[in-house]
């Protein structure tokens, strides 16, 4: 972390001030200030620079357990929200994404946009929210890059405007087994549990502030923790008063602030993908994802690149590795060895507090796919053991029967 020019002009100074108040000690990200870990009274706070783990681990195994077990709210202020409406909308985002489109309003799914060929550049969620009307949103500091993106490949004579929402929009994630019931109290509407909410789906709500009724125009059914979970997508000014409600509301519910650094390792343990596994250098069939492409539905740029894909095979594919890594965790760009040949490398890494393992995604050949196969990372010069897991480690609420 680099402490010049901080606080940055894109934080919003008054949700910087509730959250360092709770013991929040930020990260940067691409002009956002990011909750990394909260410090409690009694942990040794502040950031101390070291590739090994250090003050912010046992801090972030709370985080995990709160979330595993009860709630936790996240502030995601750094996620990029793009709106694309016109009546030519539909049309030119279907020849962008891979996926087809959500149908109907209140539906969402998570799709991608494509280079020609067929690497991803850029993974969003996609909700439907009015005819011939889209709410993007994307990762933190991807929001220029996306727009730019789809500015430069749409049809300049359609009828579709592209309008960036990131500095006025904000999201708060709230996740774990008891969210559900922690929103039901803080939602005015009082049907909120018994409403349908599949995956992905999304709802205009409200929540009740004493008197005054707080405005949440799009709530979605998603957790990337792998939890059940919502994100709450809202005007930035409204941010503060909503989380101060829901940590107040939560109590009753063993609430938990968690940071970034909680988030990446329960979405790891989760098997769920991020930019790290999922950009410009790696398809959506090597990480495993080609359910997101629907080639049936006709042209969609990247098209023929993923048909020749699919013919001719792959040569690496995304895997999950147990390794017995001691005090230093797997970052991301680490050699992956079997024997003394290098096989891969790592995309990310990070401790598993439910699971008890280092854990760490990794590209490798598709000679060296079966679990239980034996491989070594190179951590900090040392040869780690290194053993091709199941994924997920934890298996997502999604994906119980």
């Amino acid at each position: 972390e680099r402490p010049a020019g901080r606080p940055t002009n894109r934080a919003n100074p008054e949700m910087m001030t509730l959250l360092r108040e709770q013991g929040a000690e930020f990260g940067f990200r691409s002009g956002w200030e990011v909750p990394n870990w909260f410090a409690r009274p009694g942990d040794s706070a502040g950031y101390q620079p070291s590739f090994k783990r250090t003050n912010w681990f046992e801090p972030v195994g709370r985080e995990s357990e709160a979330v595993r077990d009860r709630v936790g709210v996240i502030d995601l202020s750094s996620f990029g929200v793009i709106l694309v409406k016109g009546k030519d909308a539909r049309t030119q985002l279907n020849r962008l994404f891979a996926n087809s489109l959500p149908q109907k309003i209140g539906e969402g799914r998570i799709a991608h946009m494509l280079t020609p060929s067929g690497k991803v550049m850029s993974e969003m969620t996609v909700a439907c929210t009015a005819d011939n009307e889209f709410f993007l949103v994307t990762g933190g500091a991807c929001d220029l890059h996306d727009i730019r993106w789809m500015e430069s490949n749409l049809d300049s004579s359609s009828d579709v405007l592209v309008e960036n929402l990131s500095d006025e929009w904000s999201c708060l994630g709230v996740a774990g087994p008891r969210s559900g019931q922690l929103l039901s109290s803080v939602f005015s509407e009082s049907d909120f549990l018994q409403r349908e909410w599949p995956v992905h789906s999304h709802q205009p709500l409200s929540v009740k502030l004493g008197s005054t009724q707080l405005a949440a125009p799009l709530v979605v059914r998603y957790s990337s923790t792998g939890e059940l979970g919502w994100k709450i997508h809202l005007a930035k000014h409204l941010v503060p008063s909503l989380y101060a409600e829901l940590m107040k509301a939560g109590e009753e519910f063993g609430v938990h602030q968690f940071g970034s650094i909680a988030a990446n390792s329960l979405r790891l343990e989760a098997g769920i993908c991020l930019s790290n596994e999922i950009n410009c250098d790696y398809t959506l069939h090597q990480a495993g994802l080609e359910d997101h492409v629907n080639m049936s539905k006709g042209g969609f740029i990247g098209r023929e690149a993923v048909m020749k894909e699919v013919g001719l095979g792959l040569r690496q594919k995304l895997v999950m590795l147990e390794v017995e890594a001691g005090p230093v965790d797997a970052h991301g760009v680490e050699p992956v060895y079997s024997l003394h040949r290098v096989i891969g490398h790592t995309t990310s890494g990070c401790f598993g507090y439910t699971s008890q393992k280092s854990l760490a995604m990794a590209y490798v050949s598709t000679l060296f796919l079966t679990p239980g196969l034996e491989l070594s990372v190179d951590l900090q010069g040392v040869r780690r053991k290194a053993t091709i897991a199941n994924s997920p480690i934890i298996k997502p609420y999604h994906m119980h029967s």
